[in-house]
């Protein structure tokens, strides 16, 4: 006897409503690396990563703490670094190459920093993502270009000969307070990745192996898989995989407001030590707020 056409369709809803359940939750438990802030790290292995003159370090970054100095990543030793970090324990994000300052350059420059201020909010997530190599240094904010800086320095300029941490200063000193909050989707790239680049990839990760990506964590499976890279976590401490209290977003996250200008007097000199106040349209000054607006001024 035939199957009626009422109990396929009964069975075809229910296999959906699995499907879309299964999916549902799949996305719900998206799983990402806690760091307790204190004394814990990741470390990454430094072989694969070492002689790039070329890269694009990114990350999914949510500080629950403003500690002293506290590190998104760091690769390299205290005098030849790279490095993705707060300024002091203030909202403020650094991106800073430092070359060995004995070690002659030969007329180069030996380091290049850029500094954002007020732009890392608290207990939010936010995507952050350095590159470095021969067209510079480049500092994109939830895919916005924040920062930039002519130097041409990259990871091959820094002799480096030990691991990288996530989470923790190479400099190992109590100037620098571990990283207290969360990571998602950490890659590195052996290219300049381009701004459209880092957009696509923030909501969508990469589905099949590149030969330029290096390391590619999600941390949905053990800590020491790469899965489409060629590096995974050696060891660490401190840290555990679990499902976020605030999910990531899974749509374009707020772009933060920039003001960038030189301050001059009505005659055209050049203006030192300026005090410079922010307002918004309700006259409320906006000085020291985190995540919503940045000021540089040169």
């Amino acid at each position: 006897m035939a199957p009626s056409r009422l109990l396929i369709q009964t069975i075809l809803i229910g296999l959906l409503t699995l499907l879309l359940t299964a999916v549902a939750k799949a996305q719900s438990s998206n799983q990402v690396l806690h760091f307790r802030g204190s004394e814990n790290f990741a470390e990454i292995p430094h072989t694969d990563i070492a002689s790039l003159r070329a890269a694009t370090i990114e990350g999914w970054v949510r500080w629950s703490k403003l500690r002293e100095s506290s590190r998104f990543v760091e690769f390299g030793t205290r005098d030849r670094c790279l490095t993705l970090a707060l300024r002091g324990p203030r909202p403020d994000l650094v991106y800073e190459i430092r070359q060995n300052r004995t070690e002659p350059q030969a007329g180069r420059r030996r380091a290049g920093a850029i500094h954002v201020a007020g732009i890392v909010p608290l207990d939010q997530w936010c995507h952050i993502a350095a590159v470095s190599g021969p067209s510079g240094m480049r500092l994109y904010f939830n895919g916005m270009l924040v920062g930039s800086n002519d130097f041409q320095g990259s990871l091959a300029n820094l002799g480096i000969r030990s691991p990288g941490y996530l989470g923790q200063s190479v400099w190992l000193t109590g100037d620098h307070l571990a990283f207290d909050g969360q990571m998602d989707d950490f890659r590195i790239w052996a290219e300049e990745r381009t701004q459209a680049q880092i957009q696509q990839g923030m909501l969508q990760p990469p589905t099949n192996r590149h030969p330029t990506l290096l390391v590619c964590l999600d941390f949905e499976r053990d800590l020491r898989d790469p899965r489409l890279g060629r590096v995974g976590i050696a060891q660490s401490r401190g840290v555990e995989v679990r499902v976020p209290s605030l999910p990531r977003p899974t749509s374009p996250p707020p772009l933060p407001a920039i003001i960038r200008g030189t301050l001059r007097t009505l005659d055209g000199d050049l203006l030192n030590r300026a005090i410079v106040q922010v307002l918004d349209l309700n006259g409320v000054l906006v000085e020291g707020r985190t995540g919503g607006l940045a000021v540089s001024l040169v």
